[in-house]
């Protein structure tokens, strides 16, 4: 890899996510991890949640809302933004050595300053999503797509050939098997010790597999005696009624006594690292970054068989994978590690390996960073 005798200017584009995924999360910490080789310039909106995760990196900030509008009738928004932000990178005569936008939706928005500013564009696509005849067009623009899941680089180069599928890293100092002795751990601050813990971690919404994991509840805690089932996420603004039906859906089965949900929590390692059993049933996912960090934490995870979660899982060797409706025998599989902690070790222990080798933050930042080089250097 070439030296950085002059750090590469690298201008992101953030889209708006209403709950921040781990897309954002992977962004903050690559450019932790990057920001000391390269000259980091962030877009995002000032009300954005993520705005509280950028500003500790002590990077430069433009807040502008980049979110390319598709109808009509915001065609003037889309072009005075656009050139607000050229004006903004003039004043602050930041001439970027690429452009990374991070999220599908910022792309057109990419596209057009890389033409302005002859500067390579590269997009980050880590969301399972049906492009228009537009997008297919734009993304067909970028130099380069990274995918996080070769799912979703399949459903992507249909219109874009130059690919490269870069999984998510997680931090192994935030999270790691040490955590499971924590006090901060909700095992213990739950006082819980005692009970085998079962959670799933989510924005709350139908796709994400919480109504599957109630009924699956409902087959485990008749054959194990101290079990309780944990939540941990909100739904979106829009769909709190989901939440309300989930927790409706508990009382008429008269489980509430064996859940808990904890709502949105900012430091979810202390929840995974508590948790015996990850059971992550959605029903299509692009990736599955918290699955990778059930592995660092040496938490078993039992998942549905579909897109992200059959990519990163070798069934029965780092974790378990079923059908999402396969209730009876998931929850055969339950007791079946409660029962067998030579099994539970053995599985846990393949999984943190398979993080090491392929999933840490390291290897995520230095895969980004020799991509970033190809591309400017060639450019």
């Amino acid at each position: 890899m070439p030296a950085f005798i002059n750090r590469y200017k690298i201008l992101v584009l953030v889209g708006e996510p209403e709950r921040i995924g781990g897309g954002e999360l992977s962004l903050v910490d690559f450019i932790k991890r990057l920001k000391n080789k390269c000259q980091f310039l962030c877009v995002v909106r000032k009300d954005s949640n993520l705005f509280k995760f950028l500003r500790p990196l002590k990077i430069e900030l433009i807040y502008c809302k980049v979110n390319w509008s598709r109808k009509g009738k915001y065609i003037f928004l889309n072009l005075f933004r656009l050139l607000y932000l050229l004006g903004k990178l003039k004043l602050k005569r930041f001439k970027p050595s690429l452009i990374f936008c991070n999220a599908g939706q910022v792309n057109p928005f990419g596209v057009y300053l890389g033409r302005i500013l002859n500067t390579p564009v590269i997009s980050y696509v880590q969301d399972i999503f049906t492009p228009s005849e537009k997008d297919k067009f734009l993304f067909s623009k970028a130099d380069l797509i990274i995918a996080n899941s070769s799912y979703v680089a399949r459903l992507v180069s249909h219109f874009q050939k130059n690919m490269k599928v870069i999984h998510p890293g997680i931090d192994s100092q935030r999270f790691s098997p040490q955590l499971k002795e924590s006090e901060e751990n909700i095992k213990f601050k739950l006082n819980l010790s005692d009970y085998f813990l079962i959670g799933n971690i989510g924005t709350i919404t139908y796709k994400k597999g919480f109504f599957e994991f109630v009924e699956v509840a409902e087959r485990v805690i008749f054959k194990i005696n101290k079990v309780k089932f944990i939540i941990a996420g909100e739904p979106k603004p829009q769909e709190v009624y989901i939440l309300e039906e989930l927790k409706n859906k508990i009382k008429e089965k008269g489980l509430e006594d064996y859940f808990i949900f904890l709502g949105f929590v900012e430091k979810i390692e202390f929840v995974l690292s508590g948790l015996d059993v990850l059971l992550f049933l959605p029903h299509f996912e692009a990736f599955g970054r918290v699955i990778i960090e059930a592995f660092a934490c040496k938490t078993l995870v039992i998942a549905s068989d579909v897109s992200g979660p059959s990519e990163i899982i070798e069934d029965k060797r780092t974790g378990f994978l079923f059908s999402k409706n396969d209730f009876e025998n998931i929850a055969e599989c339950i007791v079946k590690v409660y029962n067998d902690k030579e099994l539970y070790k053995k599985i846990v222990d393949n999984a943190y390996k398979e993080f090491l080798e392929k999933y840490t933050l390291e290897k995520m930042a230095e895969k980004i960073d020799s991509v970033f080089s190809e591309y400017i250097e060639n450019y």
